[in-house]
């Protein structure tokens, strides 16, 4: 994120900010917020930021606890909004532009998003790759951004195992192009905010809130690529995967930087090119 966006990024939190009047001298909104995006992108422990600030462990996490919520508040409304019938027509004619495929309002998939081992939950959380998460149920359109988010189901909550006709078979695998966009939304996310390639040490609360402000962040950063006249930033030219003329599919930098970190887990197990068990928003 480069200096005129982060300060653009400030203005947007700072009316949501509000400093206890206890404190004769409250830590700023930019440290709070520099704070925050370093826990979120770095994927560090919320420990060892506060030591690279200066502050103390306990004061960090509520910061991050209090920032998150902020961030999600502030841009939610414009970036992760309820979309307009003349919104979906963008969106389809999106899909038939960019990726030859008709009449979608968009893809949809789930993301594990690990968790420590909430207290007292028993296997509410326990997923079937053997670890503890919420789910990230979400929509993207054609530009990666999300349009729909649902976040905090129970991790043991996972739709892996259908069992799919013949026909549905080869739907899903005739439009797997359009159903890895969301794929790629969620590895391009992962890549970015490493915070999500551990386990998230907080209450499932506090879990939840973190992932959406990665979710806000993600589609506001997106559109700060749009309107920045200069390189994309967030979303460089090698990150998503790509089509090449010939119809192969090249594999986009992030798979090679979450598979490497285990940060990225696809809900319906589905894995690169085979799109037997996918799933495609439609209307």
């Amino acid at each position: 994120m480069c200096t005129t966006w982060f300060d653009d990024l400030l203005k947007r939190v700072s009316p949501y900010v509000k400093h206890a009047k206890t404190h004769r001298t409250p830590i700023s909104t930019m440290e709070r917020l520099a704070l925050t995006l370093r826990v979120l992108a770095c994927g560090a422990t919320q420990q060892s930021v506060a030591e690279t600030f200066k502050i103390g462990p306990s004061t960090a996490r509520k910061i991050v606890a209090e920032m998150c919520k902020t961030i999600w508040m502030a841009l939610k409304d414009e970036f992760v909004t309820a979309l307009s019938q003349t919104r979906w027509e963008t969106i389809a004619t999106d899909f038939w532009g960019l990726w030859n495929f008709p009449n979608c309002i968009g893809a949809i998939d789930g993301k594990h998003v690990l968790v420590r081992a909430p207290a007292r939950s028993g296997s509410l959380y326990f997923n079937y790759k053997g670890t503890h998460s919420i789910v990230l149920l979400a929509v993207c359109d054609a530009q990666y951004k999300f349009t729909m988010v649902d976040i905090g189901a129970y991790g043991r909550e996972s739709d892996g195992g259908k069992n799919l006709t013949s026909a549905q078979r080869v739907y899903n695998y005739r439009h797997c192009r359009a159903r890895r966009i969301i794929e790629n939304s969620f590895g391009i996310m992962a890549s970015r905010f490493w915070i999500l390639g551990r386990p998230i040490e907080s209450s499932v609360e506090k879990a939840v809130n973190i992932v959406q402000a990665c979710v806000a962040l993600h589609n506001y950063l997106i559109s700060t690529d749009v309107a920045s006249a200069e390189k994309a930033r967030y979303i460089t030219p090698n990150l998503a995967d790509v089509t090449t003329p010939t119809g192969e599919v090249r594999p986009g930098d992030w798979r090679g930087m979450t598979e490497a970190d285990h940060c990225s887990f696809n809900l319906l197990n589905w894995k690169h090119n085979n799109c037997s068990t996918g799933v495609t928003a439609f209307i």
